[in-house]
């Protein structure tokens, strides 16, 4: 582990604690919104930082199972916070946010990055990965609709 990495893992436990301080030391607010922000983003660069350490000595299949597990871990979390206050929008918002980042940003960044990176500008792929694609398209779609339709019915 580096310096920086040391550096990161620290300031996360320090905003980490600060972030739980505010919450029950002030009213709701900005500053413990913010900060607890903040400590997010690096807990869930802490995940994924560990996954790497983890892959690096076990292999690829290892990094990737751990990837496809605990990437959420951050978002699990939220989900459950929100329904244990109560927050019913808040849980079925966040799942919404997740599947829109997961399902069309990402889709959208790896689309214009291969096609930049291909030599003549136009990004190719075997025939199933279109499908593949439509297919999660799709689940996205319906979760987003189920959600909808249960936010609505409540």
């Amino acid at each position: 582990m580096t310096r920086r990495h040391q550096a990161a893992l620290a300031g996360t436990a320090v905003v980490t604690a600060v972030a739980g301080i505010l919450r029950y030391a002030t009213s709701a607010g900005v500053v413990p919104f913010a900060a607890a922000a903040v400590a997010l983003a690096g807990l869930a660069w802490l995940v994924a930082f560990g996954t790497e350490q983890v892959g690096a000595r076990y292999g690829p299949a290892v990094t990737g199972f751990m990837q496809s597990t605990l990437g959420n871990l951050p978002e699990f979390f939220i989900v459950i916070f929100a329904l244990s206050a109560g927050e019913t929008v808040v849980a079925q918002t966040s799942i919404i946010g997740s599947l829109f980042a997961n399902a069309l940003l990402v889709l959208g960044l790896v689309i214009v990055v291969g096609a930049r990176s291909a030599d003549d500008g136009l990004m190719s792929f075997k025939v199933r990965l279109p499908m593949d694609t439509a297919t999660l398209l799709l689940v996205a779609v319906f979760i987003i609709v189920i959600t909808g339709l249960s936010a609505g019915s409540s």
